[in-house]
């Protein structure tokens, strides 16, 4: 996969927020305090913009390439 400038750009801006924002330790929710865990995390997402992120601006998304769609998904 090759990577244009902007590509390049989004992967920065999404480590970056990964730092600010780690994403939390449970993967697949047994307990209800996983659950509540796990819905803070997409509450975080969705307050990031991070969410539907291949939806049209215009929609709350970013408009993201399929390429760009790869990259969030290697970087989560």
């Amino acid at each position: 996969m090759t990577e244009s400038a902007g590509d390049d750009a989004f992967r920065r801006e999404l480590r970056g927020w990964l730092e600010e924002h780690p994403p939390p330790s449970v993967r697949v929710a047994t307990t209800r305090d996983e659950v509540e865990v796990l819905r803070t995390w997409q509450r975080t997402l969705h307050a990031g913009r991070w969410v539907g992120i291949h939806w049209p601006l215009e929609y709350g998304g970013r408009g993201a390439s399929v390429t760009q769609s790869a990259i969030y998904n290697q970087e989560l």
